[in-house]
């Protein structure tokens, strides 16, 4: 104990600072109200009456300021005929709630925001009650402002610069959490956009940017700008998706001889269906190819296409796959089609096709398979008996 104690002793005697995270110079009013100025070079800061050439060009000043200070600024108003203004934004996401307040309306109460978040909507059935999400208002009223007015040969003056807050600064250390600090260069982009073609997310590409560059201050951004990366060129894509993903199938088809593809449009030109299959399943048919069966019991949500994988059992009692295709509708037309490709892929036609109990599948199954007997799953069949029979 006593060995103990001097070791504790003799770590109180150590000289420890502590960090300092509140950033900037402090002034206090004669009413007790506190203020806080960015700690900037006068270099770099603002002064009354300065020629900006064009709005870009005092946005980009005044945001270097703010990122040397440590806040973050915001376009207000941008009124050709009358002034343009830059306020700051908030600092850290906990400090600033409000900076204007709604009439008839003091504050958000974030203890009960869901009572005012219920929309109730009514089905024919039963009522469901969808919570929309609130966020409470992150302005606390700072009148830190840079303001423009437009003078000869379209250019702007700086007429009006508060360079006071209501609240402190950001420490350099957490700085790169602020919006105008996070940014993702050429080359991160182009190694999300290489993560996403492999099949991997863009949280799993952030964790893997971090393992690479040795830290997230390396990274400079976080895992939500990788998901609005994502997001951003899912847009761009837009409805040239099925263009795309035609192209790369047929590259692939072009690359490897041993790869089926083939696809149909309508007489809109919108894409009808397409079918696939790869050496591997190709292989799998070969061994286990006897019985076959396909489900189109599943649906997109975006495009309304029903996804249709054929499959079978190999020796372990375990799925394999022979093929996939995706259909616009469920109609004899396109089952036929979609059964002449799986014909063509497989010239060896089966000894078993099991399908659901549908009506158009009967009819493509008997045209195509000529040999191949048409059987009806079990599993349909005993979650269908329920319902059909009455006890």
């Amino acid at each position: 104990m006593s060995e103990f104690a001097g070791h504790l002793e003799e770590e109180e005697e150590c000289d420890f600072v502590p960090k300092q995270y509140v950033v900037g110079t402090e002034i206090v009013s004669e009413s007790g109200i506190s203020h806080w100025l960015p700690e900037v070079d006068n270099a770099y800061k603002p002064v009354k009456g300065t020629i900006f050439d064009s709005i870009d060009v005092a946005y980009n000043f005044y945001q270097q300021y703010a990122q040397r200070g440590g806040f973050e600024i915001r376009k207000a108003t941008q009124t050709p005929a009358r002034r343009e203004g830059f306020k700051p934004t908030k600092p850290c996401k906990v400090l600033e709630n409000n900076e204007r307040h709604q009439k008839g309306e003091s504050h958000v109460d974030t203890n009960n925001m869901e009572t005012n978040a219920q929309v109730k909507e009514s089905d024919s059935s039963n009522q469901r009650v969808k919570k929309n999400r609130v966020r409470p208002s992150q302005r606390i009223g700072c009148e830190a402002s840079f303001k423009l007015r437009i003078v000869e040969d379209n250019k702007y003056e700086l007429y009006g610069f508060v360079e006071e807050h209501n609240h402190c600064m950001v420490h350099p250390d957490y700085r790169l959490h602020l919006k105008t600090y996070r940014k993702l260069d050429n080359s991160m982009k182009t190694l999300l956009y290489n993560f996403l073609l492999a099949g991997v997310g863009p949280t799993a590409g952030h964790r893997i940017l971090t393992k690479i560059l040795g830290g997230l201050d390396k990274v400079g951004t976080t895992s939500v700008d990788c998901r609005n990366f994502k997001r951003d060129i899912i847009a761009y894509i837009g409805k040239a998706d099925a263009q795309i993903m035609v192209d790369m199938l047929t590259q692939r088809k072009k690359c490897l001889p041993n790869f089926s593809f083939e696809y149909f449009v309508d007489d809109k030109g919108v894409l009808g269906g397409f079918f696939w299959a790869d050496e591997y399943a190709k292989r799998n048919y070969s061994a286990f190819g006897d019985v076959v069966s396909f489900d189109a019991t599943f649906r997109t949500n975006k495009y309304n296409m029903v996804f249709i994988p054929f499959t079978g059992i190999d020796n372990h009692k375990k799925c394999v796959t022979f093929g996939a295709g995706m259909l616009a509708k469920e109609d004899a037309y396109s089952y036929k089609w979609l059964l002449n490709c799986f014909k063509t892929a497989f010239p060896d036609e089966p000894m078993i096709v099991m399908t659901d109990q549908d009506p158009a599948m009967k009819i493509a199954v008997e045209d195509v398979f000529k040999m191949a007997r048409h059987r009806l799953c079990m599993w349909h069949i005993m979650e269908k008996l329920t319902t059909k029979v009455r006890s």
